[in-house]
């Protein structure tokens, strides 16, 4: 699939474009769930589709257990980094899961039992779980350059049937969406072909690229329009109070 060591050269030379597309990366990704996770607070919410912070949960939990192999074994500063951003991820992960499972059942399941609620969010997590190390047991990446592309796929394809089902902005802001736009929607994408030319410097790669764009500013684009509206009802309710 890639030569590792290959990829770890072009990470020591250093190339320039990596280093920026990677800090792209993980400032964009912590805007996009620290964002997330205010806005739900803010709101009383959850702030980002179950889904999403499910496999971006396994991802980046199984990631974050193998210490050993990335400080030791493959044993360069980049992927010790990235095994830090991933702890700091999982944390930050772990409190909008107990965001929903606190604040989501008024909103998505009023009349489950709470059992059963809480017991189809774990049915989710052990599956995301079981797929991500599945699919990194049959492939052959040994850094993980696909699993995180993967994650990249994940935090964008939810967002726009979640706000179309949801059809408000609660729980969003701006600065989350434009830090989508910005990072797994657009510029983070150039990360991949950065690492390894040979696996992502593809059509089908760049074809995926751009349907991530268009999702991610259809996002946006819906995010404004009910952000709009929201300050339109703001408006109206000041004048007619003071009427």
């Amino acid at each position: 699939m890639y030569d590792p060591a290959d990829v770890i050269a072009r990470i020591n030379e250093p190339y320039v474009p990596l280093l920026v597309f990677t800090a792209v990366a993980w400032i964009a990704g912590f805007v996009q769930i620290v964002q997330g996770f205010r806005g739900g607070l803010r709101d009383g919410v959850p702030a980002a589709p179950i889904g999403m912070t499910a496999f971006l949960l396994a991802h980046d939990g199984s990631f974050a257990l193998r210490y050993d192999y990335w400080v030791n074994d493959v044993g360069t500063w980049y992927f010790t980094l990235f095994w830090v951003g991933m702890v700091i991820s999982v944390v930050i992960e772990l409190a909008m899961v107990r965001q929903f499972l606190v604040l989501g059942q008024p909103l998505v399941a009023p009349h489950l039992p709470r059992w059963v609620f809480v017991g189809t969010y774990v049915l989710l997590q052990v599956f995301a779980f079981a797929g991500v190390w599945w699919l990194q047991s049959v492939l052959d990446d040994p850094l993980y350059l696909v699993s995180l592309a993967g994650t990249q796929v994940v935090a964008v394809v939810f967002l726009v049937p979640w706000i179309l089902n949801r059809g408000n902005a609660l729980g969003q802001s701006r600065a989350f969406a434009w830090a989508t736009v910005i990072g797994p929607g657009g510029l983070a994408l150039g990360l991949f072909p950065a690492l390894s030319p040979e696996l992502f410097d593809d059509a089908r790669y760049w074809f995926l690229v751009a349907s991530l764009v268009t999702l991610s500013i259809t996002y946006l684009a819906l995010l404004e329009h009910h952000l709009r509206a929201d300050e339109r009802d703001a408006q109206w309710s000041r004048v007619d109070g003071g009427v």
